[in-house]
């Protein structure tokens, strides 16, 4: 082994904040030396094996950084230049891929984190590509190589991410319910609440069983990324193989039996379906036991030995409940009742919801549950009240001398007579608090039911507001279909009780009914906003009908209908076009041209003369009258007898149906030249 591996350099273990005590006590069991808590992480110093180890064994632990570098920072300018200052291909080679995470608080110059990134990127790559005319790749999602630049002020601290991927993604959670609890924090939570890993564990609400899963990995001193493939540190230069493989092999030796009992239970059977696939991946189905019960009927197991209780209920905040403070109220119970002996640890959001369970806990802590500040309680159970259970306590020291407790005469209070005379609990009246607790729950039900029937109650007037406009928008339409006679207007029957409104006359047949007299007055008709006041529903008829803003507007677009009818309209199926718009010189140039070369090719032949004629008499498709002698066919027709062709004649009932046919049969009588050239049209 090298001297640099034997050397001890600086490493810190970033964690979530309330559990750097414990990530300490980690530190101290793996033998770390300089151990100095910080803010949500903890300084500690070793050598490459630490570095390994604290990677694979630590619990509390998201990842581990070994700082680099250290300076100060003026610009981004002077940011690019000590960055690029740093031998990073001493780190890492040019096959690795890297990614950045800058991290910028009251800087000066430098607001924006991602922008420190990105220099930073830049200065690695250009290093690179200076000395070996390429540069690595940059992979922001699965990096080979991560690095954490963290500036506070003028101070820039530049780290290696010796872990890559965090280390709470052990690797056994291939499914999920809805609100999963972090691996981290579930394992805080077992070393917070103080289990000895010599007795029961419960969990009564477990979920997917993350508690149940991590509690085994503890109970049976298994490494908790013992399922990982690898880690960043794999990827430096200076990793060493073989250190690695110590580490990995003492993990056997380490392992230890457990004869206690790990139980997990949940009211639903699709969270202990999930719980029971990720128990049965991890290989602990025969070691965790799993039963569907609700908390109220959970007991613990009459083996006579005590236990821990660590549980994560719904806060209402992912996981919601209908009665969520009666939920935590039935949680104090059963603790109370079905768990005697035992210490249960809890966590939520809820503060209200957490007195509900009527315990004391002897224990309080503040822990982040991603975003969330919740409140980590631990209680001690005991059967009977507080009172029994220090006299039984006092009456047990007394039997044993060698238990004995020695008490100081100098001090004002009497611990043995505090506890005897019942003076901490004579104000206390059991069946009040009950009838406290009862008011208490009776009211938020009361303050319920009054938030609903208030927000039905709004429900149902904005239901039936909307139903009268629906009404007088039905009513209106109704009287606009009913018009009489063009140009006039009709009064609203007076019975109605809802005023006269002024009707527009009915549009006939021609002009496309009422969609084309919507469209022939445009949306300015049907849009009234900065036109004049509407009038109001209730106004009734009289003298001054006729200046209603209604008829005034009516009147105005009638004109500029008028006045549009009255402009000359070009005639573009004739050639004359009047105007000076582009389109209409141009289809009179067109027409011209086309005149032109007709005249050129002798266009007055008896086939251009009768088209000409059809169009005249029947329009330009030809599809006008459908009487017999007026159809396109019969006008064909007898503009070929008009220009002196023959008939084609008539189809007749018997044998030959046409002229063809007859022509052969002629033919044949009389025995002519039957020649295609003189068959009288044979195409036909």
């Amino acid at each position: 082994m090298s001297e640099e591996q034997n050397s001890k350099f600086r490493m810190i273990a970033k964690t979530y904040e309330g559990l750097e005590e414990v990530l300490i006590k980690e530190l101290e069991d793996l033998g770390a030396s300089d151990i100095k808590a910080l803010r949500r992480a903890v300084e500690f110093y070793g050598d490459l094996k630490m570095m390994y180890k604290a990677n694979y064994w630590l619990r509390t632990a998201v990842s581990v950084l070994k700082p680099i570098a250290a300076f100060e920072v003026e610009n981004e300018k002077d940011l690019y230049d000590k960055i690029y200052a740093i031998k990073w291909y001493n780190h890492f080679d040019l096959g690795k891929t890297f990614a950045v995470q800058a991290t910028v608080n009251n800087h000066e110059t430098l607001t924006h984190s991602q922008y420190a990134a990105l220099k930073v990127k830049d200065a690695i790559a250009d290093q690179f590509r200076y000395n070996f005319n390429q540069r690595p790749d940059v992979d922001p999602k699965n990096a080979n190589i991560n690095i954490n630049v963290y500036i506070s002020g003028k101070q820039c601290e530049v780290a290696l991410n010796s872990s890559g991927m965090p280390l709470f993604k052990r690797g056994y959670k291939v499914e999920m319910h809805r609100a999963p609890l972090n691996e981290v924090l579930a394992a805080g939570m077992i070393l917070l609440a103080g289990w000895d890993k010599n007795s029961n564990f419960i969990d009564p609400m477990c979920g997917s069983g993350t508690l149940l899963i991590e509690a085994a990995l503890m109970a049976y001193n298994f490494p908790p990324q013992f399922m990982r493939r690898n880690f960043n540190f794999q990827y430096w230069a200076d990793f060493d193989p073989t250190i690695w493989r110590e580490i990995k092999a003492e993990d056997l030796k380490l392992q230890r039996d457990f004869e206690y009992r790990i139980i997990g239970g949940d009211i639903s059977s699709k969270n202990l379906e999930i719980a029971r696939h990720l128990i049965t991946h991890m290989k602990f189905h025969k070691d965790i036991d799993l039963v569907q019960a609700d908390i109220r009927d959970h007991k613990a197991p009459d083996d006579g030995n005590k236990g821990w209780i660590v549980t994560n209920p719904p806060y209402g905040e992912r996981l919601h409940s209908k009665d969520l403070l009666g939920l935590y109220e039935k949680i104090g119970t059963a603790f109370k009742h079905n768990f005697p002996g035992y210490t249960a640890a809890l966590i939520s959001s809820d503060v209200e919801a957490m007195k509900m369970i009527g315990l004391k806990p002897i224990k309080k802590r503040e822990l982040y549950n991603g975003g969330l500040l919740c409140k980590f309680n631990t209680y001690d159970l005991y059967e009977g009240s507080k009172k029994e259970k220090k006299q039984t306590q006092e009456s047990s020291v007394e039997d044993d001398k060698s238990l004995a407790v020695e008490i100081d005469e100098s001090q004002d209070v009497n611990i043995t007579n505090l506890f005897n005379d019942g003076s901490e609990m004579k104000d206390y009246d059991p069946l009040a608090h009950a009838k406290e607790l009862e008011e208490k729950a009776a009211r938020w039900e009361k303050e319920k039911q009054e938030r609903k029937e208030r927000w039905e109650k709004n429900k149902n007037q904005e239901r039936e507001r909307k139903r009268d406009d629906k009404r007088a928008k039905r009513e209106d339409r109704g009287a606009y279909e009913s018009r009489e006679e063009r140009g006039e207007w009709k009064s609203r029957d007076e019975d109605s009780g809802r005023g006269a409104y002024k009707k527009r006359d009915q549009r006939s047949s021609e002009r496309g009914g009422k969609r084309e007299f919507k469209r022939e007055l445009g949306k300015d008709h049907y849009n009234t906003r900065g036109k004049g006041e509407r009038p109001s529903r209730g106004r009734q008829s009289g003298e001054n009908e006729q200046s209603d803003w209604k008829q005034k507007r009516y009147e105005r677009l009638k004109k500029q209908r008028e006045e549009s009818e009255a402009k000359p309209r070009s005639n573009k199926g004739y050639g004359e076009t009047k105007g000076d718009d582009w389109k209409s010189k141009r289809f009179d140039r067109f027409k011209k041209r086309k005149d032109d070369e007709d005249i050129k090719k002798g266009s007055g032949d008896w086939k251009s003369k009768r088209r000409d004629d059809f169009k005249k008499e029947h329009g330009k498709d030809g599809s006008r009258g459908s009487k017999p002698g007026e159809g396109r066919r019969s006008s064909f027709k007898r503009g070929r007898i008009e220009d002196g062709e023959k008939d084609w004649g008539k189809k007749s009932s018997r044998g030959a149906s046409s002229r063809r046919d007859r022509f052969k049969k002629k033919g044949d009588d009389k025995d002519v030249d039957t020649n295609p050239n003189r068959s009288g049209r044979k195409g036909r």
